[in-house]
């Protein structure tokens, strides 16, 4: 059985909390949500989903709403001091009744708040503990939306900071593992030894899942993944310090490096560009829509130099399958500027019989989302291939690669003084990025400090020759303009990842003959991955540095993990009684505490797909690109930047958030989205905008909305 993390969460939003507030009058429903689960609710359900639910409006809770007490309020929140107190400032009359389900237990001091309201208690019908605090970014990853301030929580000079986040952690954790199966005597936990984070986590899992009584509804019982071999391997990012610095150029972790997107969309990531063939009109698309783009799961993980032509195809294709396709494609060829004519449209309009139009007018509403979606990866494959030709990615890559590995493309050692030449010319380059030089010398330092990884990998540079020459050289002199503070406060970030003990730091041996056999066995180890990694995918030059955590996945795939490195902190029943899985398929949940790669997630994904016997689902704390790692690194040493990643983004009001999402479904008898208006019922006030699934989460206009709110006084003048 193949284990869903993002329908296991749909199943329990809809079945706990959507069809469980059932009206006996058949009323309509509105869902209230924070900023917190409407990104929640946007990454699993989709608007019409919702729609056919019931749920008729999908407002925020600190925002002003106009009473509707003819409707019943099923409010999903965080229990947060904002969010709770904002619905007991709720008035009596706003809903006909009151649902309330939290997505982790009531503190006493938000209950007392609650209770404070007597009125309102009256018509609370429901109020449910849900435990869901977890963000999934597609069926075989999680995280909890940390992002930068992963690295910042966990490995803060504040401890009182980094026990919170722990005790955050195992709790969102066991959450998890509840889901994917309740029994605690089922799950085999183990941790990466030498981290302090890693065996604390661990430790406070195993109690969370003990300690929690199975409390599940019969709606939810039928989702359980039967009893398996479920394992939880708990990592630590400082063992691998390398991965988030180097250059990918695999479709998905190549786009959030060097793409810009809107990220305040409940619904995921948005890019948006103008479109040169409809007058540069603007245009906007989810990015990662596991969901809803098929072609997006066929090329995320592929090499851009596939991608583009994958694309390309599945395009073509697209226009001979659909029938709307047919009607717009023209029956000539197109014209120098690439659109139709009209007489070719007109004629090919003609040909078709009625049947043909009547398949046609039925497929347009597919047609133009595919044709969205192809065009959004078209811009932004084109704006990839621009980015690695301006910034000199090539030679920059070509570096990095050799600097890792410690290897050139012929297998090769690479000699110091030819790797300092190399960065030498890379800091002097005025075309090469300024964040792509502060990268590649925190690279360096790491290679210089000796940093391996969780499975004792080491680049053949890691010497105390390399190490003592390396700190020695003034790099950023050779910089135009100066690095400066960029470089120097992620290095004294990067210190303290380093001082960590989880960092794996080795610099090889002193004596030239025990030198000369570690970098026989690691070029060895390094052939023997290379063809465990490719097999059938093309070895590019740019792309032969792995991600340990493949080594790792490929060790529990063979049981062969050390127990020394990665000792069991919890093992299932089965497992102390035979000391083998179980049989059926093995589910593995590896959890990298400060943050995970997408190059990681990748990895993730293909020993999937590779190894029936086998599942791997990734988690964090934080999914991390290249930005936010320097940024997480820099905040280690950067007071103002660390007070700015740690602060709780519940408490923040960003523009987009301060909408609200009218839906199809019973809009049309309540509001006009003309001139007019239908005979309701429901006092309601007049509207500005309706807007429909499928379109932006947009309502009523900025300036209006945040009038309203600010004389409700629920969120502060900036």
């Amino acid at each position: 059985m193949v284990v869903d993390v993002q329908e296991l969460v749909r199943h329990k939003l809809l079945n706990c909390v959507i069809r469980a507030v059932k009206p006996s009058n058949g009323a309509l429903k509105v869902l209230v949500v924070d900023r917190y689960t409407v990104t929640l609710v946007g990454a699993v359900i989709p608007l019409d989903q919702l729609a056919a639910e019931g749920i008729t409006l999908l407002e925020f809770v600190d925002l002003f709403r106009e009473p509707l007490p003819a409707l019943h309020g099923v409010y999903l929140l965080r229990p947060s001091k904002e969010s709770i107190r904002a619905f007991a400032e709720e008035s009596t009359g706003q809903y006909a009744a009151f649902h309330l389900f939290t997505t982790s237990p009531l503190s006493k001091e938000r209950m007392d708040e609650i209770r404070e309201r007597k009125d309102l208690m009256k018509k609370i019908k429901t109020l449910r503990e849900l435990d869901l605090e977890i963000f999934v970014r597609a069926g075989s990853i999680f995280d909890f939306g940390r992002g930068a301030s992963a690295l910042s929580r966990v490995y803060s000079s504040e401890k009182e900071v980094v026990r919170k986040e722990l005790i955050e952690c195992s709790s969102k954790l066991a959450t998890v593992c509840r889901l994917i199966q309740s029994r605690a005597d089922q799950w085999n936990i183990r941790y990466f030894a030498p981290s302090l984070g890693a065996k604390t986590i661990a430790a406070m899992t195993k109690a969370e899942l003990s300690s929690v009584l199975d409390h599940r509804s019969a709606e939810e019982i039928d989702v359980v993944v039967p009893a398996e071999h479920v394992s939880l391997i708990i990592l630590d990012r400082t063992a691998d310090l390398a991965s988030p610095l180097i250059h990918e150029y695999t479709y998905q972790a190549m786009a959030y490096d060097q793409i810009v997107f809107d990220h305040g969309q409940p619904e995921g990531p948005i890019y948006n560009w103008s479109d040169p063939q409809a007058g540069d009109k603007p245009m906007s698309c989810t990015f990662d829509a596991e969901r809803k783009d098929d072609l997006w799961k066929q090329v995320r993980h592929m090499h851009i130099a596939e991608a583009s032509p994958t694309v390309d195809v599945a395009f073509k294709q697209f226009l001979e399958r659909n029938a709307a396709a047919k009607l717009h494609s023209p029956v000539s060829s197109p014209t120098k500027e690439g659109s139709r004519s009209p007489s070719d449209t007109k004629a090919r309009t003609a040909a078709l019989d009625l049947k043909e139009l009547s398949a046609a007018v039925r497929a347009l509403p597919e047609y133009q989302e595919k044709m969205k979606q192809i065009s959004m990866h078209l811009h932004i494959l084109e704006a990839l291939f621009k980015a690695f030709k301006s910034g000199n990615l090539m030679e920059v890559s070509r570096v990095e690669q050799n600097l890792v590995i410690g290897l050139d493309e012929q297998e090769n050692r690479v000699k110091s003084e030819g790797m300092f030449d190399s960065l030498r010319k890379i800091i002097s380059d005025p075309v090469v990025a300024r964040n792509d030089k502060v990268r590649i010398l925190l690279l360096a330092h790491v290679i210089a400090k000796g940093t391996g990884s969780f499975i004792g990998r080491h680049s053949t540079l890691s010497t105390v020759s390399f190490a003592r020459e390396f700190h020695a050289l003034d790099f950023e002199q050779y910089s135009r303009p100066p690095l400066g503070l960029d470089l120097s406060v992620c290095l004294r970030g990067l210190e303290t990842l380093l001082a960590s003990p989880s960092a794996c730091l080795h610099q090889g041996s002193t004596s030239w003959t025990e030198r000369r056999k570690e970098r026989k066995t690691i070029k060895e180890a390094h052939v023997k991955r290379r063809q465990l990694v490719h097999g059938t995918d093309m070895p590019y030059e740019l792309s032969r540095y792995v991600p340990p955590l493949r080594d790792l996945i490929y060790q529990l795939s063979q049981e062969s993990l050390s127990t020394d490195l990665f000792p069991f902190s919890s093992a299932s029943t089965s497992y102390q009684t035979s000391g083998v899985p179980t049989e059926g398929r093995r589910l593995f949940i590896i959890f990298v505490l400060g943050g995970c790669t997408y190059a990681e997630l990748r990895e993730c994904y293909k020993m999937s797909e590779q190894n029936s016997a086998c599942q791997f689902i990734l988690g964090s704390n934080g999914l991390l690109a290249p930005s936010d790692f320097v940024r997480g690194t820099s905040s280690l040493a950067d007071t103002a930047l660390y007070l700015d990643l740690i602060k709780d983004p519940s408490t923040t009001n960003p523009v987009n958030m301060s909408r609200k999402i009218q839906l199809r479904k019973e809009s049309e008898k309540r509001f006009n989205t003309t001139t007019t208006r239908t005979s309701d019922p429901t006092p309601t006030s007049p509207r500005k905008a309706v807007h429909f699934p499928g379109e932006e989460f947009v309502g009523d206009s900025k300036s209006s909305t945040d009038s309203r709110s600010r004389r409700k006084g629920l969120i502060s003048r900036k």
